[in-house]
């Protein structure tokens, strides 16, 4: 698959513009196919996290999708959806993957899923795997999820089930994504993301937690506060070093498209390393020019996305 793909084609506005990507994925509703089932799982230490499942009939194995989303959102948000529904729609059982404290309900939990956090991903692929009724397993994760998908497939156990992994509107660079997102064309997300993440606190541990709402006056302060103390890591510098994804990708051991978009606001420089930089060969490059972050609307009065076209390409010639 070529580093960069560019269409050729003129786009017109407001294709043309970032925030219409990014905002129109968030107001869109998409629906995966019918018939999805919830399950919610148990992993070791009490963690909880849910899936919505959706399978073909008939006894033949099947290969498996999951998909993962970003911060501060759950597997219904119109960019997930979509991608189940194009993966089933191509022959492939799906799995939109809720994290820990993400869904409903919302589990009361002192877990706050982070950039590095495999640990909901790792449990449910090795339930995957013991079930035995798939002969592959795809990956894809969209912004903070496929950072998860990085460290995963750079850890050191990886399933043999997997067969690739597609990381779509990836923040390589924890620090970098608290300032783009804190510049002033990006503060309306950021405050949505900080709303939704408060909410949630205020949902899961009731209203004695009001005066440490009150101190987190954005991501990174909203981190340290309620994130940093259910990580591993003993100060915000140790956590942004270490659980940025951007030296994670020399130590991917399974096939990976990078997808992102040379417009996306939410993401800077450090998240467009070239193949060569990369040094992995199992590491393939596409930055589109225009699709915002987790966008990639194609046409605007049809419902189809260019994310969901090169994922799939990039997983049939595994």
């Amino acid at each position: 698959m070529n580093q960069h793909s560019c269409s050729s084609r003129r786009v017109r506005w407001p294709l043309s513009h970032p925030h219409f990507h990014q905002l129109f994925q968030v107001l869109r509703i998409r629906k995966a196919p019918k018939g999805a089932v919830k399950k919610t799982y148990e992993a070791p230490g009490g963690l909880s996290y849910s899936a919505k499942l959706n399978l073909h009939d008939g006894p033949r194995k099947r290969d498996l999708a999951v998909v993962i989303h970003g911060l501060a959102a759950t597997s219904n948000v119109a960019h997930v959806q979509g991608m189940l529904k194009s993966l089933f729609n191509q022959g492939y059982d799906t799995a939109g993957l809720n994290m820990p404290g993400c869904g409903r309900p919302v589990y009361p939990s002192r877990h706050r899923y982070h950039f590095a956090d495999t640990e909901a991903l790792e449990d449910f692929i090795n339930r995957a795997h013991d079930e035995d009724r798939w002969n592959n397993v795809y990956l894809v994760g969209f912004s903070l999820g496929a950072s998860i998908i990085i460290h995963y497939l750079a850890g050191g156990r990886v399933s043999s089930l997997v067969a690739g992994a597609a990381a779509v509107s990836a923040p390589l660079s924890i620090p970098e994504f608290y300032a783009r997102l804190h510049e002033p064309q990006n503060r309306i997300y950021e405050a949505a993301f900080l709303a939704a993440l408060k909410l949630k606190e205020l949902m899961t541990r009731g209203p004695k937690i009001l005066p440490f709402l009150l101190k987190a006056k954005d991501l990174r302060s909203f981190d340290r506060i309620f994130t940093l103390p259910g990580t591993p890591y003993p100060s915000m510098d140790d956590y942004e070093r270490k659980a940025s994804a951007l030296e994670q990708l020399a130590l991917v051991k399974r096939p990976l498209l990078l997808l992102n978009a040379l417009d996306d606001t939410f993401i800077g420089a450090q998240s467009y390393p070239s193949e060569a930089d990369i040094h992995n060969g199992l590491v393939h490059t596409v930055y589109l020019p225009m699709g915002g972050h987790c966008g990639f609307k194609e046409h605007l009065f049809t419902d189809t996305h260019l994310s969901e076209e090169i994922v799939a390409a990039f997983f049939g010639e595994q």
